[in-house]
């Protein structure tokens, strides 16, 4: 067995950067992507056709000073600490109505319950993975299967 896979193993910042595709659930795993000029752009995240489901596994939870001084600007750093994930940040941003991390400036916060997040999260990718493969396939990409 490789130390490298071992989770309770120290790595080195180049082996931690190396693992980056190995957390699947990204917002490149949820994203339909196109090519232009040999740079990969986003055409649209799947997530945003499934707001109204999203929105429905929320509930709003008030920041203390503290929390709300934390998180200002930080939701890589608020899915961290729920979700154990920096890469869950674009749900919480969604979850919101925010795109760019520079508008997350909120005292109170919608969150998804982690345990109905990850199922919605599944269940999408479920539902969509032939789509988000065939994008892949037609844009010359690399697949991220989950």
């Amino acid at each position: 067995m490789s130390s490298f896979t071992d989770p309770a193993l120290t790595y080195t910042l180049d082996q931690f950067i190396s693992m980056k595709l190995s957390d699947d659930l990204t917002y490149r795993n949820f994203s339909i992507l196109e090519v232009v000029n040999d740079l990969e752009l986003l055409d649209h995240n799947l997530i945003e056709d499934y707001l109204p489901e999203l929105e429905s596994l929320c509930i709003e939870a008030p920041l203390s000073q503290d929390e709300y001084i934390r998180y200002k600007y930080a939701p890589d750093l608020l899915a961290y600490d729920v979700y154990g994930s920096a890469q869950l940040d674009f749900v919480i941003l969604y979850a919101n109505g925010i795109i760019d991390p520079k508008d997350f400036d909120l005292k109170i916060v919608k969150l998804p319950y982690a345990s109905k997040m990850i199922a919605f999260l599944d269940a999408i990718y479920n539902s969509e993975s032939n789509y988000i493969n065939f994008n892949r396939s037609q844009n010359n990409l690399v697949s991220d299967t989950l």
